[in-house]
Order: C-alpha cells, then sequence, then structure tokens
C-alpha cells in the first residue's frame, strides 16, 4: 500500500499523549532525591579514604612500625611450658 505523497510503502504514525506521564515525572523526581542524598555519603567516603591513606603513608613511612616487638610473653612461653596450662 503506497500512499500518494510518500516514497515509503510503509507509512506509520503514533499518537502522543497530551499530558506527559505521572509516573515518569514521579520516577525523574525520586532519582533527582537520591542522587541528592548520594552526594554527602560520596564526600564523606572520599574523606576516609583519604584519611585511611595518609595513615598507611604515615605506617610505611613513619615510626609506628619501628617499635620493637614485645617478645616477652614468647620468652616466657617457650622456657616455662607449664604455663601453658
Amino acid at each position: 500500500m503506497q500512499s500518494a505523497d510518500s516514497g515509503y510503502p510503509v507509512r506509520f504514525e503514533v499518537d502522543y499523549p497530551e499530558a506527559p506521564s505521572r509516573g515518569l515525572a514521579l520516577l525523574g523526581v525520586l532519582f533527582l532525591l537520591k542522587v541528592l542524598l548520594l552526594i554527602p555519603h560520596i564526600i564523606i567516603l572520599n574523606i576516609l579514604g583519604i584519611v585511611a591513606f595518609i595513615g598507611l603513608l604515615y605506617w610505611l613511612l613513619g615510626s609506628a612500625h619501628n617499635r620493637p616487638v614485645p617478645t616477652e610473653p614468647l620468652r616466657l612461653r617457650t622456657r616455662c611450658p607449664a604455663m601453658d596450662h
């Protein structure tokens, strides 16, 4: 079926709704609300990540890991096996 005004064999017409869907509008508002609530969480997680990275650098480069290992309990345990019972 060809119409006289078009060179295409099929003509497809869609009637658009007069008013936008309320469901889509509600989804848009909820999405915006979720994005707004997500922003503080992203900020806090970034701050925690920076603090953890600084702590890791302090541990690796600072004196926190240069402390002597407490070997007194191990020494007592190996010399006095009766203390374990």
